[in-house]
């Protein structure tokens, strides 16, 4: 944290530099033919030469893989919503703010702060859900099987992709094959059926999960089973 004296010295240089350029453009070939300024510092110090106090202050490596953690999962998220920018804009914020150097000697606040913000990212993450199913009954050799998709969020759900799969291939068909996928795209605040056709070929229970992904093969959400 620089003095007043600092400060100030620091806005009468920016001040004098405010009336001409202190920088000049030059293309490439410029760049490549001119000659280095001979006064130049070309040393690199060693890392040893960082002061130790400063060191002790910088955020450790793990706030940047819980940054990256709830990064990832924001950019999960987003592209299934409808208006990502309502999500997007407040996470990125905030994902922001977890970089910001005023957490420095404030570890537990810090490690808090950025706990919260994920534990919040996949509240919202959760709030777009299977609804579970008791065993299902199959009246005939054919049958359909509805599986509801829950949306809590105030906003509408969408590039969703709702794959169900049995356990057993030979018992039991999800629209003619062992694993069936439909696209999904619910409004905010609503549920929505999404029915497979299923075809038994014996008695007996067969395992089937139910599994929403995202476009791009992403799972989202937790898996439902039934049988």
């Amino acid at each position: 944290m620089p003095t007043v004296a600092q400060a100030q010295t620091m806005a009468t240089a920016l001040r004098g530099l405010s009336g001409r350029r202190w920088s000049q453009p030059s293309d490439l070939v410029a760049a490549a033919t001119a000659k280095p300024d001979p006064d130049a510092s070309t040393s690199v110090p060693g890392s040893a030469r960082y002061p130790k106090k400063l060191r002790d202050q910088e955020l450790p490596v793990q706030a940047f893989r819980d940054m990256k953690t709830t990064r990832d999962e924001l950019n999960d998220f987003k592209v299934v919503l409808t208006l990502p920018d309502r999500v997007v804009t407040p996470f990125g914020t905030a994902i922001n703010r977890e970089m910001s150097t005023s957490w420095r000697d404030r570890t537990r606040a810090a490690t808090i702060y950025r706990g919260n913000v994920l534990d919040y990212l996949q509240e919202l993450t959760k709030s777009i859900q299977l609804v579970d199913k008791s065993d299902l009954t199959l009246s005939g050799r054919s049958a359909t099987i509805p599986v509801t998709v829950q949306n809590k969020l105030v906003q509408g759900v969408d590039h969703l992709v709702l794959r169900l799969t049995s356990n057993n291939k030979n018992r039991l068909k999800i629209n003619g094959d062992r694993i069936a996928e439909l696209p999904v795209k619910v409004g905010a605040g609503h549920n929505q059926s999404v029915k497979f056709d299923a075809t038994a070929a014996v008695n007996g229970q067969v395992p089937v999960t139910a599994q929403l992904y995202t476009e791009d093969g992403t799972p989202t959400g937790s898996r439902c089973r039934s049988s």
